[in-house]
């Protein structure tokens, strides 16, 4: 099983929720460019099951939005994860640890329950 957990500071220090609003009227969040970049994508992934409907840069080959959405649709080949923070964070967690090769991006919330299921309790983690 492969199944990678990703966490870097922005270039401008602000971390990873920098990017956004704290007054959150949605639970999705995008990714940060320079991580896409780090990590190669789009070309490294087969699928973002949680795409944004307006980022403008991919993070997969394909990608699921929230209106297809990516919890109900068959998972393939090389997943990148970073998945709507509200109450079903867990279950996109689980899903991608049973699909069992991606890359999810989070934040480190240790205190969680769905971190320690679906997170810390994974045998194959990666932390860079």
């Amino acid at each position: 099983m492969k199944f990678d957990l990703v966490s870097r500071e922005s270039s401008t220090g602000d971390g990873m929720g920098g990017h956004h609003s704290p007054s959150m009227v949605t639970d999705e969040w995008l990714t940060p460019p320079h991580v896409l970049l780090a990590l190669g994508a789009p070309l490294t992934f087969d699928l973002d099951p949680a795409a944004s409907l307006f980022f403008p840069r991919r993070a997969a080959r394909r990608g699921y939005t929230i209106k297809d959405n990516g919890l109900a649709l068959p998972w393939s080949g090389r997943v990148w994860l970073n998945p709507p923070y509200g109450l079903m964070c867990g279950t996109w967690l689980k899903l991608l640890a049973d699909h069992g090769d991606g890359i999810a991006l989070i934040f480190a919330r240790t205190e969680t329950t769905f971190f320690h299921a679906q997170v810390w309790n994974e045998p194959d983690q990666s932390f860079s």
